[in-house]
């Protein structure tokens, strides 16, 4: 039997205070930025080789301000994951979501087995979207028969924060970037898809991630010789497969107990396919990482 994983908001917390602890222990240091236009888009990407040890600022009372600054560096993101939480709200209350469905099944009549594809077709538009995941629970119901997230983005937010704060993010580029720019570039792509997927399983929620990893992967991606457009694919991947199979994502938890079905029996027969995933995301990155994809 599975013990109760630790709560997201505890989770992301402990690495608030992990980063702060390391402001005590890693040197400060910082990289000269440039402007680059990138497809008619100007962007500030770090000069290789122009690493500079610097004083660090060690932070202790921050991290109770932390988060608060998180929710202020996100807000565009914050916002718009309530309104678009709300709005699923507003369609689930008035019930057009099930009359949609009603109408579905009603048009498919002899058809039924289309069901599923068209439905799967759907949630995955607005999960690529606008990462819908915690917004489709309460249809499950639906099928079977909100929480958006922002919060966690924001404490998710703090983390980045204290880094900047304390001086070390800069730092922590220059340790990864030594280790991954001594590799090929598809290996490189591959180790961020493991680290994503690693991740995946302490912070299932994407928006979070995608809040705490990308500030740091997107630099790296240019210090590594891959391009950023490969850093997202690679978070992407190690984001998507593995909420089928997690016991931290409260989204399948959630569904499996509402369709009655044990996590246990559930992880058993979805284990084999996490694997075939797992390799084909290895496959995928390769093409993007040795093309310098954009």
């Amino acid at each position: 039997m599975l013990k109760k994983v630790p709560d997201v908001f505890v989770i992301v917390f402990s690495l608030i205070l992990f980063a702060a602890a390391l402001t005590w222990i890693l040197p400060g240091g910082s990289y000269e930025r440039a402007e680059k236009s990138i497809d008619g888009k100007t962007r500030q990407v770090l000069i290789e080789g122009s690493y500079q040890e610097e004083p660090a600022a060690p932070q202790a009372l921050s991290v109770v301000t932390a988060p608060l600054e998180g929710f202020l560096k996100l807000a565009d993101i914050i916002v718009f994951i309530f309104i678009v939480g709300g709005a699923f709200f507003i369609l689930n209350e008035t019930g057009a979501i099930a009359a949609g469905t009603h109408k579905l099944v009603e048009l498919l009549a002899g058809r039924e087995f289309l069901i599923i594809p068209i439905v799967m077709l759907f949630f995955s538009f607005f999960g690529a979207v606008f990462g819908m995941c915690e917004e489709a629970m309460p249809f499950a119901l639906i099928f079977v028969p909100l929480a958006p997230a922002a919060l966690i983005v924001g404490f998710a937010g703090g983390i980045i924060i204290i880094l900047e704060r304390g001086n070390i993010m800069d730092t922590i580029l220059y340790g990864m970037s030594s280790l991954t720019s001594q590799m090929p570039s598809v290996l490189a792509a591959e180790m961020m898809y493991v680290v994503q997927m690693g991740l995946n399983f302490f912070i299932p929620s994407g928006s979070t991630k995608a809040a705490l990893t990308m500030p740091l992967f997107a630099p790296l991606a240019d210090l590594s010789g891959i391009t950023r457009q490969t850093a997202v694919l690679a978070y992407q991947l190690g984001d998507g497969f593995t909420n089928m199979i997690i016991p931290t994502s409260g989204v399948t938890v959630g569904t499996l107990a509402m369709a009655k079905i044990p996590f246990e029996k559930w992880f058993r027969w979805n284990l084999p396919m996490q694997i075939a995933f797992f390799f084909m995301a290895l496959a995928i990155l390769v093409w993007p990482a040795m093309t310098g994809w954009t």
